[in-house]
């Protein structure tokens, strides 16, 4: 398993490989935010050094927007109210400088395997291949990147149910997500384009406009619709 540090200090980054290194951690350092999934190298935990709340704000934006990996945040001191935002905004844990940072090591060795047991839940539909991750649709077998096997797999738990962008912020990327749509937006608008035969015409992921999404899997056509119900948080 390997950490993605994200971090412009070179002497931090040092550090901080050494202190992972000590725990079975390898690091791969950043001195930018990844501007897509293919950069984060299916890191097991990331560990963002940022100086200021709005970039961190910045950051753990366009990093949800990627992936669901835990995301250890290093920053200044802040109020505890500017903390709770962090954890608001998809921070699996927020660390204050200074730090030691054999615990922070310790504690992204800790989210890891947390992460890994939540990994290896069984699929919850026939279609999912939680191996390969992919779906198995009439063309043939669709392999997705993490976040998309997340959202079908929060989808396909109940199918033909309606889930709220809220619920599918929570089952993707792990926390509360405060109206967050934009994020789900973004994800179903990609699984989409991989899965559906015409992506502006959808036949298995659904919008109920003002509601939420829902998936109707290829065996249902035909079947009766389930009694309406929306899964919320």
């Amino acid at each position: 398993m390997h950490a993605l540090i994200i971090c412009e200090e070179p002497r931090l980054s040092e550090l901080l490989t050494v202190a992972l290194r000590q725990v079975g951690l390898r690091a791969i350092i950043r001195r930018t935010l990844p501007s897509d999934a293919r950069q984060l190298a299916d890191a097991a935990v990331l560990v963002l050094d940022v100086n200021g709340a709005g970039a961190v704000h910045t950051a753990l934006h366009d990093l949800r927007t990627l992936t669901s990996a835990p995301l250890l945040v290093l920053c200044p001191s802040v109020d505890e109210e500017t903390i709770l935002d962090f954890y608001g905004r998809g921070a699996t844990l927020v660390a204050t400088k200074p730090s030691d940072l054999r615990i922070l090591a310790a504690q992204a060795l800790a989210v890891t395997r947390v992460a890994a047991t939540a990994a290896a839940t069984p699929a919850p539909h026939p279609l999912l291949d939680p191996e390969t991750q992919s779906i198995a649709l009439p063309g043939g077998a669709v392999r997705m990147s993490t976040l998309e096997y997340r959202l079908l797999a929060a989808l396909l738990s109940r199918p033909g149910r309606v889930f709220t962008p809220e619920a599918l912020v929570e089952a993707v990327w792990g926390y509360s997500g405060n109206g967050d749509r934009h994020l789900v937006k973004g994800l179903v608008n990609r699984v989409r384009r991989k899965i559906e035969p015409h992506s502006q015409e959808p036949t298995y992921l659904l919008t109920e406009a003002g509601v939420g999404y829902r998936f109707e899997p290829p065996e249902s056509e035909g079947v009766p619709a389930p009694s309406e119900e929306v899964v919320a948080i």
